[in-house]
């Protein structure tokens, strides 16, 4: 029996899967079924991949996070924006993280950059990422951000970081380092740096203009944002743990040139404790069973608990056109994230046909989001 030849092309498909099962010999005894991380999460099937399907096809919100090594992200942060918001949300990792510790094996330098490659993946899964690396050598404990530099060489990491924003053209740039002594050591502050000065450099046509000639056109970030530093500031100042010597309180911005003489401030608060009924977790625990893959650092890490939990983020530049204020709901206050405003791409004269089209397409939408029952998804199908 075949399938009717003149049914729908994706209809024809399923009922020729559907004889294919149903002709199929039974399994042989003994054989094995396919391993379990060959299927995809369960945050990634049924109901609730509808429900996040609806929550992406609603908004045009991006979001880039740039970081030095693997387990260096905000993984609830992102599993936040990316499976509770519906942000198209990235990493960028300089490095492969060949230059850490190894607790599980004998696997070091460029086989331990194997083994944390492959458990960033399994990870960034659980937040529902995009993941992306950068071509640095993590050469190991690294002591300050000059030295850094030696190794890399600061122009060719902004080239590579203008490279991927052009790319992937993100709303929104955000880091877990402030690009200060407070970062850690000397690969996480060119990490931090260099997500503060891709908003200016991503959007000048003169910065590495043999990426335009390549077709990659300058553009123009909206806000970058960093993670506020867990620093513990005294009378001394802040200890550099890199440096086993005790800095001065200054954070640079490394857009407008300008020093902060304190710790910077609260500007978001990412509620990354909130739980999702469709997804049965919190955010941050989904995030944790992402990190307990990156066993080679820390031999795992243990479940999060269910508890209000929020992830602090400060502004360090922004093109708003309207006035912020000082304490902002999410990333994309003062962002039009709708699906109308992507008319707003073409020139003034073309927008309004294009416009209406897309206004009935996010009334649709919402439609379907209203009627989005996780009991029974198909009442979304119409």
């Amino acid at each position: 029996m075949r399938p009717n030849a003149l049914l729908h092309p994706a209809l024809s498909l399923l009922l020729t899967a559907t004889l294919v099962a149903q002709s199929a010999p039974p399994p042989l005894a003994g054989t094995a079924l396919p391993p379990a991380s060959a299927m995809p999460l369960p945050y990634d099937r049924g109901s609730a991949a509808v429900w996040q399907g609806l929550q992406k096809l609603r908004t045009r919100a991006s979001l880039l996070t740039v970081n030095a090594h693997p387990d260096d992200e905000d993984g609830a942060m992102m599993a936040y924006e990316a499976r509770g918001k519906g942000v198209d949300a990235s990493l960028f990792v300089l490095t492969r993280g060949e230059g850490g510790q190894n607790v599980m094996s004998g696997d070091y330098w460029d086989q331990l950059g194997l083994v944390r490659t492959q458990e960033l993946l399994a990870s960034t899964g659980y937040e529902g990422i995009h993941l992306y690396f950068g071509r640095f050598a993590d050469y190991g404990f690294s002591k300050t951000l000059e030295e850094a530099h030696k190794q890399w060489g600061h122009e060719t990491v902004l080239r590579d970081a203008v490279r991927i924003v052009r790319i992937l053209r993100p709303m929104v740039v955000t880091s877990s380092f402030n690009g200060n002594f407070a970062d850690g050591h000397g690969q996480h502050q060119v990490s931090g740096e260099m997500a503060q000065e891709v908003f200016n450099a991503a959007a000048d046509p003169n910065m590495f203009p043999e990426q335009i000639k390549e077709g990659l056109l300058p553009w123009k970030v909206q806000k970058v944002y960093a993670r506020v530093p867990f620093a513990r500031v005294t009378e001394k100042g802040i200890f550099d743990y890199a440096t086993t010597r005790w800095e001065p309180v200054v954070f640079h911005n490394y857009v407008n040139t300008t020093d902060i003489k304190t710790l910077p401030s609260v500007t978001v608060q990412v509620p990354v404790g909130d739980y999702s009924y469709v997804l049965a977790n919190n955010y941050s625990a989904i995030a944790r069973e992402g990190l307990a893959q990156q066993r080679s650092q820390n031999g795992g890490i243990g479940p999060a608990l269910p508890a209000p939990q929020n992830s602090a983020y400060h502004l360090w530049a922004t093109r708003a056109t309207t006035s912020m204020p000082e304490k902002e709901s999410d990333f994309f206050e003062g962002i039009d994230t709708t699906l109308p405003a992507i008319a707003d791409y073409l020139p003034a004269a073309e927008r309004n046909p294009w416009q209406q089209q897309l206004i009935r397409l996010a009334t649709t939408v919402a439609d379907a989001g209203t009627h989005f029952d996780p009991a029974d998804p198909g009442k979304v199908v119409p």
